[in-house]
């Protein structure tokens, strides 16, 4: 029973000037290493986990600016787009309505039009055939 109460004094502290021993068992000693080896390594761990982290971070915050300024430039071709065709739309229905106002002004007189194309196109026709009539007649003299 003495052995057992001298080895339940350890760990003991012991004072020399500003500086402090600790005095304890080698099995004690050899658990406190351990556990001081785990804590180092999980916080090495801990730490290159925490530095891949903000490097992923960053990796994202730069990839969403790209994003953002992508999306900004869309956008803005989408507008410029927009008035594009809205511009394009007002003008087919301005030459639509002049167009309506022409046919309503001048639409009795479109008979007249067919028939003049009519007889000008016979016109070239018989132009046509005068001429090779009279290209053959003078081939063969």
């Amino acid at each position: 029973m003495v052995g057992h109460l001298s080895y339940s004094q350890y760990p003991m502290i012991k004072k020399i000037g500003n500086d402090s021993l600790v005095l304890m068992t080698p099995t004690q000693g050899v658990k406190i290493n351990k556990k001081y080896t785990i804590l180092v390594d999980s916080i090495k761990s801990v730490s290159f986990e925490n530095k891949n982290l903000k490097t992923n971070i960053d990796t994202l915050k730069t990839n969403i600016n790209g994003l953002n300024n992508k999306i900004f430039n869309l956008n803005n071709e989408n507008y410029q787009l927009n008035n594009s065709l809205n511009l394009t739309r007002d003008s087919l229905n301005k030459n639509n309505k002049d167009f309506e106002n022409y046919k309503k002004k001048y639409g009795h007189l479109e008979h007249i039009d067919l028939s003049t194309k009519r007889r000008t196109t016979v016109g070239i026709g018989v132009t046509i055939l005068t001429w090779l009539t009279l290209f053959i007649i003078s081939a063969k003299n």
